[in-house]
């Protein structure tokens, strides 16, 4: 990785779950997933207990294919309702990628741009930031209910963080932990780099990206960028 180019620019954008915070990791998705089967099935749309709780919206847009169909809007709506709650619930659990709590506020000091561009919802982040972070102010732009095919890897998202922080995307480095989150920069046409808490992670972010390019915790983030 070449720290001199990343020194030129001045804004970072995060993904969240599995990048800024592992959401999940201590809370239990089963009583989710329950109702995600059920609500579903009042829509007449089969859900497997066993998909990940996100597939919900993928389950729903090949069940119910037909644009503009009320039973679809509403399916989706109920959806997002839904995990937006977990989401929420799971902030309180969820653990802190290592070294966020000291390299946030410090990047912010240095000058540097922050956003966050995720498919978690809005509210979620916004709680996360409001317990961790109550004094940073930074756009975030997540999962609009019923539009989930602007989910990334769509550049949707980050697109709009761009556009809220009045830059273009050769100031950009997109920063996540997943195969997606990679696809959406290079839809974008911004840096990428790899943020891997975990080694199942890191390998699956070796299939697209080289390990130069993937770091561990914040504190490696902030050498690798040379701030």
């Amino acid at each position: 990785m070449d720290n001199r180019k990343l020194k030129n620019n001045k804004v970072l954008v995060f993904d969240f779950d599995g990048t800024m915070c592992q959401l999940f990791k201590n809370y239990n998705l089963k009583t989710t997933l329950k109702l995600l089967h059920e609500k579903m099935l009042e829509f007449g749309i089969e859900f497997s207990m066993e998909k990940d709780s996100f597939d919900v919206f993928d389950e729903i847009l090949k069940q119910v294919p037909l644009e503009n169909n009320p039973i679809k809007m509403r399916a989706l709506i109920e959806a997002d309702n839904i995990l937006t709650l977990a989401e929420v619930e799971a902030v309180t659990t969820g653990e802190l990628v290592v070294g966020i709590e000291r390299i946030f506020p410090y990047l912010k000091n240095k000058e540097i741009s922050l956003g966050v561009a995720t498919n978690n919802s809005n509210k979620c982040v916004n709680t996360f930031m409001q317990r961790y972070f109550p004094q940073m102010d930074i756009p975030v732009v997540g999962r609009v209910g019923d539009k989930p095919e602007l989910m990334k890897p769509n550049a949707w998202s980050l697109l709009e963080v761009i556009s809220k922080l009045n830059c273009c995307s050769d100031d950009v480095i997109f920063i996540g932990d997943t195969q997606r989150d990679y696809l959406c920069a290079k839809n974008v046409g911004c840096k990428f780099i790899g943020l891997a808490p975990t080694e199942r992670k890191k390998q699956k972010l070796l299939n697209v990206i080289s390990e130069s390019d993937i770091v561990s915790d914040y504190y490696e983030l902030v050498k690798c960028l040379g701030v």
